[in-house]
């Protein structure tokens, strides 16, 4: 831990961040399990001799191929709604009823329908389909004792399948799951290569941020200028380390340095103010220095105003316009040697 301080704080940061996406993960699964998604984007392919000779869960959805179904002249409502109607057919004696949903059109329920797909919720013993059984056994001038014992006590419902639903579902699952693994992906790659994660606060290669991490942690410990509040200044950089983040700043680097107060309200406890080190580089990049005391920020500053008496300290406008100009002049430098260097290339 001594040789690589730095290295074994962003390890320890990556590991603790891996805690929240391995639980929504977890919470993703458990989930699944209970309401029993998994059945919702992949039904069940069952034949109709299944459904006599297995005992289904009456919240499973099954697929089901039917030659023929003959329209019952009953309807499904839902709150009032025409949403479906019933339909029956014949299989090795046995009457089994579908429920399959309001067509658009002139005819919303055909007399007969054939090679039908249905996709449906089974039900088991509903109510309202002894009823329906009692009336066609009258129509069909059978003994309604007769035809009950034919009838099969379950029901296929297409209406409370919604197949949108299935697809948007699926697709937010696939979703959460696919950014908690690119999480959990990306922490874990941090653990094993450190400096993979300064990639997030700085703008470089690996190849560069690796250098600088292992320069970063030689001087940390042979070339410490000044070390408080978790703040070191060596010959080359600012470091801040703390179980929150860790902080790694080339010191020539900064242009702008300041401080700020931030008040912690708490209906517990008393209200507290700590004090937050910001570092401007000429990349424009904002580094944070957060719960902090003011000795300790005034100090870094005073240190590094020795050190680069060029870099802007504290936040007033006039330093924010000079810390404009400054880096609206480093872009204006940057674009004349590329296009100086375009010249010299077509010359």
């Amino acid at each position: 831990m001594n040789n690589k301080r730095i290295s074994y704080y962003i390890r320890l940061q990556n590991a603790l961040r891996l805690i929240l996406p391995i639980v929504i993960a977890v919470l993703i699964v458990v989930f699944i399990r209970k309401f029993n998604i998994i059945n919702l984007l992949f039904p069940v392919n069952v034949e109709t001799n299944d459904l006599e000779d297995n005992d289904y869960d009456s919240s499973i959805f099954v697929k089901l191929e039917i030659p023929e179904v003959t329209y019952t002249g009953f309807n499904y409502c839902v709150r009032g709604k025409e949403k479906g109607g019933y339909y029956y057919y014949f299989e090795e004696n046995v009457c089994h009823f579908v429920i399959l949903e309001k067509e658009a059109g002139s005819v919303p329920f055909p007399a007969k329908k054939t090679n039908v797909d249905v996709t449906g919720k089974i039900s088991t013993n509903p109510e309202n389909l002894h009823y329906i059984a009692d009336i066609m056994a009258k129509q069909l001038k059978w003994n309604t004792e007769d035809f009950a014992k034919i009838c099969s006590p379950t029901i296929i419902n297409e209406v409370q399948y919604n197949p949108y639903l299935s697809v948007a579902t699926s697709i937010i699952i696939l979703l959460l799951l696919s950014i908690c693994a690119a999480n959990v992906l990306l922490l874990i790659v941090g653990i094993i290569f450190p400096y993979v994660s300064l990639a997030s606060m700085h703008r470089g290669n690996y190849i560069t941020l690796k250098k600088m991490l292992k320069n970063a942690e030689g001087e940390l410990r042979s070339s410490v200028i000044y070390h408080d509040n978790g703040m070191y200044i060596t010959d080359n950089y600012f470091i801040n380390i703390s179980f929150k983040s860790v902080v790694l700043v080339p010191l020539d680097q900064i242009v702008w340095a300041y401080y700020h107060s931030v008040l912690h309200r708490n209906l517990l406890f008393k209200h507290t103010i700590t004090y937050t080190l910001r570092l401007v580089t000429d990349k424009k990049l904002i580094f944070s220095a957060p719960n902090k005391n003011k000795p300790s920020c005034i100090e870094v500053l005073d240190l590094i105003s020795t050190m680069y008496p060029e870099v802007l300290i504290g936040y007033t406008e006039e330093n924010h316009l000079n810390f404009l100009y400054h880096i609206n002049s480093f872009i204006d430098n940057i674009k004349c040697k590329i296009l100086k260097s375009n010249m010299d290339d077509d010359m």
